[in-house]
C-alpha cells in the first residue's frame, strides 16, 4: 500500500476526536489526531493511551502557564509547536516508534502556489499535516488528503474540507477566507526505532 493510500485508509477507519463545545482546544485535538494518523496501521493508540496523551498536553499547557489562554483563546503558534513536540515524544515513547516534525522556515512559502505544493508533497508522502488556518477560522486542524479542488481535514470540530480557491499565504494573500503560513504548517512522519 503506498503511503499516501494507508493514510486515506487511515482517515477513513479512524474518526477524529472532538473537541468541547466550549474550550478553544484545538491545537491540542490536533496535535493528538495527527498523530493518530502518522502511527495508522502501525500502531492503533487505545483510549488510555489517547487519555494520557491529552493529560501530558493538558499538563505541557499548565506548566508552561499557557492552559488558561488556550482554553478560552487557543494558542499562538510558539506554545503550540512546544506542545507538539512534546506530545510526539510522548506518542513515541507509548508506541515504541520515533515521530518527528517537518517544518518549513519562516520565510519559504513565498506564495499560495508553493504552500499548496509542499502540502501536497507530504500527503503524496502519507505524512499528515498540521496547519494553523486564520481568517474565516482561526483553528488548527489536521489535513489528510489533496486534491485539485479542496483540501480534506481530520478535524476536531466537525469541519470535512475547504476549497484550494480560498486557501491563502498569510504574508501575500490578505483577502484569502483562510490565511496559513510558513510556521503553522508540520507535516508528521514516523519509524520504528
Amino acid at each position: 500500500m503506498t503511503p499516501r493510500l494507508r493514510l486515506a485508509e487511515a482517515a477513513t477507519s479512524l474518526a477524529p476526536l472532538q473537541q468541547g463545545d466550549l474550550d478553544r482546544l484545538c491545537g491540542l485535538y490536533a496535535i493528538i489526531n495527527a498523530i493518530r494518523l502518522a502511527l495508522y496501521p502501525q500502531y492503533k493508540l487505545g483510549r488510555r493511551q489517547l487519555r494520557i496523551l491529552f493529560d501530558e498536553g493538558i499538563a505541557f499547557l499548565s506548566r508552561t502557564r499557557s492552559l488558561k489562554a488556550a482554553a478560552s483563546s487557543g494558542m499562538y503558534e510558539a506554545h503550540w509547536s512546544k506542545l507538539c513536540q512534546h506530545l510526539l515524544t510522548t506518542a513515541g515513547n507509548l508506541a515504541g516508534v520515533e515521530l518527528h516534525m517537518m517544518r518549513y522556515p519562516a520565510r519559504s512559502l513565498s506564495s499560495t502556489t508553493v504552500a499548496l505544493k509542499a502540502l501536497k508533497h507530504h500527503l503524496k508522502h502519507g505524512r499528515p499535516v498540521l496547519l494553523a488556518l486564520e481568517g474565516r477560522l482561526n483553528h488548527w486542524t489536521v489535513v489528510v488528503r489533496f486534491s485539485d479542488k479542496r483540501l480534506s481535514l481530520f478535524d476536531s470540530d466537525g469541519h470535512r474540507w475547504i476549497l484550494n480557491s480560498s486557501v491563502g499565504v498569510r504574508a501575500c494573500d490578505h483577502k484569502a477566507a483562510y490565511r496559513i503560513f510558513a510556521r503553522g504548517i508540520i507535516a508528521l512522519g514516523s519509524h520504528n526505532r
